[in-house]
């Protein structure tokens, strides 16, 4: 998440002196996103710069955006959970009611 050290280490040292911090120190590779969405860009994302919490990114038909991550929903809700005894897991749908059951 964006609050574990590494990341707010490397958001630190990417507003200091170049000359103190090589390029090599400050990128972070994230295997797998703790964050997505489509609600801001259509297109693919060519550039992204954090400005304290928010983001201001670029997509590749030029529109730039400064916005907020909805950070609330990182943490599912209880109902979308899967114990460890059962070999289903349960998704409910974006809209309506209906439970998207997946074995």
């Amino acid at each position: 998440a964006l609050e574990t050290p590494r990341i707010q280490t490397s958001i630190e040292k990417s507003y200091a002196l170049d000359a103190l911090y090589p390029l090599g120190d400050v990128t972070v590779n994230e295997q797998f996103p703790v964050f997505s969405t489509n609600r801001v860009h259509k297109d693919y994302v060519d550039c992204v710069r954090w400005v304290g919490n928010l983001i201001l990114s670029k997509s590749t038909n030029n529109r730039i955006v400064m916005w907020k991550p909805d950070v609330s929903r990182l943490h599912p809700p209880e109902r979308m959970s899967a114990r460890e005894t059962s070999s289903a897991t349960a998704l409910p749908a974006r809209h309506g009611k209906d439970t998207y059951v997946e074995d």
